[in-house]
């Protein structure tokens, strides 16, 4: 905000190259174009969407076998009553249901921020268009600089640029920075800490998840810092600048279409980068679900068999009193047949 109100960094550009784009500017285009621009845009947006009904249906999908392993496990109990001695399926699916809980919230809440992507992009998709041109067109559309401009020969015009590319390299540093951080939250759950915690403080826990983002609050101050420093030594060069500015004439022409440009590639890197992380969040998902797929899976096989081995034994003819003590009292008399025997021989 603070470079788009002093016009950087379009007012520099347009005192650098007579009816061109700069070459630091067209490189960026290009790689816009490389990527793949709108359509490449469109195509991670779709991807989001589908990843996200994929995720959806695994949770669905999910909660159906736990659905239907609880149903049989009540059918089965009302027909044996007492006779039905498995454990209930409450008690051992509990934890399966809680951690479906957990990361369905997860997917409600990413449903909101897709949305808010989508109209983001539909917002700026206008705007985006212009990238869309060959560079041979956008620089066929670049206004002739005002004649007899000597601009980009002054210390302070020299001083700017080097600025500029201080701070772009400064930004790239925070972006990779905030993306390590927000790679580190994803992987780590703390409501599910929190919900686990027994004995532990909620404080506790909070001040132990916090600690490993230390390094990187201490980074990013650091950065603050120094972007500090270099914005003031900008806001002196501007002002320089801005008065050769005035004096030497304006080239608005040239500075609204370099602005359009720049706003256009910031804003696609922007949407990019946002696409990208929607696309990991929702891989992450998938990941963890068809994990819990697989644990819900095995519980619901290890319970079909139980039931199936129970309801065999419970089909097995039981003997009535009269017939339990008649087996008995052959049982004891084989035993004492077999006592006679053995004092028979030893008499022998």
């Amino acid at each position: 905000a603070e470079l788009e109100a002093m016009a950087l960094p379009q007012a520099l550009q347009a005192c650098e190259t007579d009816s061109d784009i700069p070459d630091k500017l067209r490189i960026e285009i290009e790689r816009v174009q490389r990527a793949g621009g709108d359509a490449a845009l469109a195509g991670a947006l779709q991807q989001i969407s589908a990843l996200s009904e994929d995720a959806h249906s695994l949770a669905m999908s999910i909660d159906s076998v736990l659905e239907v392993e609880a149903g049989a496990d009540g059918q089965l109990k009302s027909a044996h009553g007492a006779r039905w001695s498995v454990l209930p399926s409450a008690s051992l699916t509990q934890e399966l249901a809680r951690d479906l809980a957990e990361l369905r919230l997860k997917l409600e809440r990413a449903g909101g921020a897709d949305g808010e992507l989508a109209a983001r992009f539909a917002a700026k998709r206008e705007a985006l268009r212009i990238l869309e041109l060959p560079i041979a067109v956008l620089r066929d559309q670049v206004p002739r600089a005002t004649p007899g401009a000597k601009l980009a020969d002054l210390r302070c015009t020299k001083a700017l640029r080097t600025l500029l590319d201080q701070l772009d390299l400064l930004r790239a540093r925070r972006d990779k920075l905030v993306s390590e951080a927000r790679r580190l939250a994803s992987g780590e759950d703390v409501t599910s800490a929190l919900v686990h915690r027994a004995e532990r403080k909620v404080a506790e826990i909070q001040e132990q998840a916090l600690e490993k983002y230390d390094v990187m609050t201490a980074q990013c101050s650091a950065m603050l810092d120094e972007q500090s420093g270099l914005l003031q030594q900008l806001f002196a060069d501007n002002e320089e600048f801005t008065k050769a500015r005035i004096e030497e004439g304006s080239d608005e022409g040239r500075q609204n279409l370099f602005r359009a440009l720049n706003g256009a590639v910031g804003a696609y890197d922007e949407i990019t980068t946002q696409f990208s992380e929607g696309i990991a969040f929702y891989t992450g998902m998938l990941d963890r679900l068809s994990e819990l797929q697989q644990r819900v899976g095995d519980l619901a096989e290890a319970r079909a068999i139980e039931r199936r081995e129970l309801i065999a034994h419970m089909s097995t003819p039981q003997p009535t009193p009269q017939q339990q003590m008649q087996a008995q009292q052959a049982q004891q008399m084989q035993a004492q047949q077999a006592q006679q025997a053995q004092q028979v021989q030893q008499q022998a």
